[in-house]
C-alpha cells in the first residue's frame, strides 16, 4: 500500500496553513492601520531582544526615507487614534493606538512561522542599533 498521509498529518498541515493565513491577515491589518494613523508611514520597524533573539520589540514607524514618525521608547505615548471604522473593527478588543496592543499583534505572525523583512538600506539611519549586518526587521 502506498504511503498516504494520515488524518492527523492532513489536519496538522491544514492547521499550519490556516495559522499562516491568519498571520498574513494580521500583518495586512497592521500594514493597513499604520498609514491610516501616519499617512506617510512606510515601515513598522522592529528589533530583536539582545538577550533573547526570539523576542521582538517595536523600534519605530518610519517613512520611505527612514524619517522616524514614531519612536517606541520605554514609556512612549500612545499612537494617534484610528478613525477608520472598518480598520478599527478589525482590531477587535485590542486598541491600535496602544503600543502594547500593537506589539502583541506584531509578535503573533512570527509565533506561527511567519517572518519579517529586513529594513531596506534606504530607510536605515546612522543611529540604528547593530553594527554587524542588518538587525532591524520591518513590516509594511
Amino acid at each position: 500500500m502506498a504511503d498516504r498521509p494520515t488524518c492527523l498529518q492532513i489536519a496538522g498541515k491544514d492547521a499550519e496553513e490556516v495559522a499562516l493565513d491568519q498571520a498574513r491577515g494580521l500583518a495586512r491589518t497592521i500594514a493597513d492601520t499604520l498609514p491610516a494613523m501616519y499617512p506617510s508611514a512606510a515601515y513598522l520597524v522592529m528589533e530583536r531582544d539582545e538577550d533573547d533573539r526570539d523576542v521582538l520589540w517595536l523600534h519605530s514607524i518610519r517613512d520611505i526615507t527612514g524619517h522616524i514618525l514614531c519612536d517606541f521608547e520605554p514609556g512612549s505615548s500612545a499612537l494617534p487614534d484610528l478613525t477608520d471604522t472598518e480598520l478599527r473593527q478589525a482590531w477587535g478588543e485590542l486598541d491600535p493606538h496602544r503600543p502594547s496592543d500593537l506589539l502583541h499583534l506584531v509578535r503573533r505572525p512570527e509565533d506561527v512561522g511567519g517572518c519579517f523583512d529586513f529594513l531596506p538600506d534606504s530607510a536605515e539611519r546612522e543611529d540604528d542599533p547593530g553594527d554587524s549586518g542588518p538587525s532591524l526587521l520591518c513590516l509594511l
